[in-house]
């Protein structure tokens, strides 16, 4: 079986207009998707901020977050961030009732899709919470 200039041409092309396709808009660009945050004592709040880049074709909208616990919330910025502008997003963990190592997943939901942050750190627990830690362990 013989391919023609025509048959190849049109492989050619479709492989071409394949990758166009799967060419990804980078969206969201943290300059540290992770932070970490020096040994603390319990019932600080820390406070930690996220510097991004918007690196898509098309503005930012930031909706909501998502977290698995109370003691930490985001402050997302309230207007569209246009492509190639930067911005930033400010979390704040509080360590009330916490003991030793902490680490948080930050979801950040908006209208490309959602990212993910996280955070880590040491809690010097006061004596009272590591005694409620033990009654209930």
């Amino acid at each position: 079986m013989q391919i023609t200039k025509v048959q190849t041409l049109s492989l050619l092309l479709l492989a071409a207009s394949f990758f166009c396709f799967i060419q990804k808009d980078n969206g969201l660009v943290f300059e540290k998707k992770t932070q970490k945050f020096d040994k603390v004592d319990e019932g600080k709040l820390v406070t930690l901020v996220y510097s991004f880049t918007n690196e898509s074709s098309q503005p930012i909208i930031f909706k909501d977050f998502k977290t698995s616990c109370h003691c930490t919330k985001a402050i997302l910025p309230k207007n569209p961030i246009a492509p190639n502008q930067k911005g930033e997003i400010t979390v704040t963990f509080d360590t009330n009732k916490k003991i030793g190592y902490q680490e948080r997943i930050i979801t950040i939901v908006t209208n490309l899709g959602d990212y993910e942050i996280k955070f880590k750190g040491v809690v010097n627990a006061t004596k009272e919470t590591i005694e409620e830690y033990k009654q209930k362990n």
